[in-house]
């Protein structure tokens, strides 16, 4: 379910899928939501949004700082290949009519990584199923092949339904790829 638009919906309605949307799960560890609030009421933080004065997408981006962070690290070390990190999407965005990401199924993600300043971008998946808002990272040879992949490298996920009708596009986060030291410190 999408939020209510602001010029088409009442100040009831967009208070009732606030506090749809944030309802506890009663299963922190695969929902996410708590890490997002950070012990505020839901209520209170899209309060403009009720009133009809901000969009809840501004102010959804603006309690993640415009960031997205993986519970844990991300990392690889040089040379490693066929890896797989399965990335649970923790978060109150919507891209279809029927579900919140965290419960998506059936939809597709495409995952690209990057240098700072968007130089040398490598496609690393696209068209994997989501499954239970589960994006599966894939690391295949070409992302630790050459020394100039050592280093930090960021990720971004984007998100279809399953007619691919909707986009949405995560912030990025970072991954790294470790030098491998050999017993005489070289490279």
């Amino acid at each position: 379910m999408q939020p209510p638009k602001i010029d088409n919906s009442a100040k009831e309605e967009r208070l009732a899928y606030v506090l749809e949307a944030w309802k506890c799960l009663h299963d922190c560890e695969a929902c996410g939501k708590c890490r997002i609030l950070k012990g505020r009421d839901a209520e209170v933080l899209y309060a403009d949004y009720i009133e009809g004065k901000r969009s809840y997408m501004d102010i959804t981006l603006e309690i993640r700082n415009n960031k997205s962070k993986p519970s844990e690290d991300i990392f690889i070390y040089f040379g490693d290949y066929n890896i797989r990190y399965n990335i649970k999407i923790a978060t109150g965005y919507s891209i279809s009519d029927n579900a919140m990401i965290g419960d998506f199924n059936g939809g597709s993600a495409e995952i690209i990584i990057f240098k700072k300043f968007g130089y040398i971008i490598k496609t690393i998946t696209k068209n994997e199923q989501i499954v239970d808002g589960v994006v599966p990272l894939i690391i295949d040879s070409t992302v630790s092949d050459e020394l100039s992949d050592i280093g930090y490298w960021m990720i971004q996920i984007s998100l279809f339904d399953e007619q691919s009708t909707s986009k949405l596009t995560l912030p990025p986060f970072k991954m790294q790829v470790l030098p491998l030291i050999n017993s005489g410190g070289d490279l």
